[in-house]
């Protein structure tokens, strides 16, 4: 295993357990610490900013996102359950899990059938509310979760287990406004601006879900990469 990906794991580790706060030692003090060199350093540094745990500020030095924002990445599938694991013990309310009809689901999908199993639940991390989640999953893959207490977690190892193997997606992320019922369940106020992701998914060709997120935008940060920093294409 390169050595920038072996102290790229062991700065990540640092930052998640709190051994590594605010600000991060500087490049000559990682080098003489872990007896690597300045580029092993370096690049270890371009990593974990890629992935959203490092923040360079200009004049200051480079210091650590702060554990509350989640970040969410263009390159792979962006994973709420992951994040809240990453941040701490997650929290959830399932409010419904129930088969009724969803025309808005079914127009996004481009289906006819309208009969979907539908999962809506706040989720949170340590007693914080961070979204709210509403999943319509196709009849018949749906009906694997009306058996299944989704408390925490993902609806995908649920349908994994039951066969269904998620293969795309498709995530669109846009601003909107709380409405009265929205924003009593996220503890705020009415009106107030969220970050919603649209997501579509699919099996093969075969579309499988339709999930709305809604999401508290003081509790993200989103992350996308292009092109490099070493002068080498990507």
């Amino acid at each position: 295993m390169p050595l920038w990906v072996q102290l790229a794991d062991e700065l990540r580790s640092a930052i998640r357990d709190g051994r590594l706060r605010h600000r991060l030692p500087s490049e000559p003090e990682l080098r003489d610490a872990y007896g690597v060199s300045r580029a092993t350093v370096r690049e270890a540094i371009r990593q974990l900013r890629t992935e959203g745990y490092l923040d360079a500020r200009q004049g200051r030095g480079t210091f650590v996102v702060p554990k509350r924002q989640f970040e969410g990445y263009h390159q792979q599938r962006f994973s709420l359950a992951a994040r809240l694991a990453d941040v701490g013990k997650e929290v959830a309310s399932v409010l419904a899990i129930e088969r009724r009809e969803d025309e808005r689901a079914a127009a996004r999908l481009g289906l006819e059938e309208r009969s979907f199993v539908v999962v809506r639940r706040l989720r949170g991390v340590e007693g914080e509310v961070v979204a709210l989640e509403e999943a319509s999953v196709v009849v018949p893959e749906g009906e694997a979760l009306l058996g299944s207490p989704i408390h925490q977690g993902s609806i995908y190892e649920v349908l994994e287990a039951a066969g269904v193997h998620v293969t795309a997606g498709i995530d669109e992320v846009s601003a909107v406004s709380a409405d009265p019922v929205v924003a009593e369940l996220l503890g705020g106020a009415e009106g107030r601006a969220l970050i919603l992701v649209e997501r579509r998914t699919f099996a093969g060709a075969r579309p499988v879900e339709y999930r709305r997120t809604l999401l508290q935008p003081d509790r993200m940060h989103f992350v996308a990469q292009w092109g490099r920093t070493d002068g080498e294409a990507l």
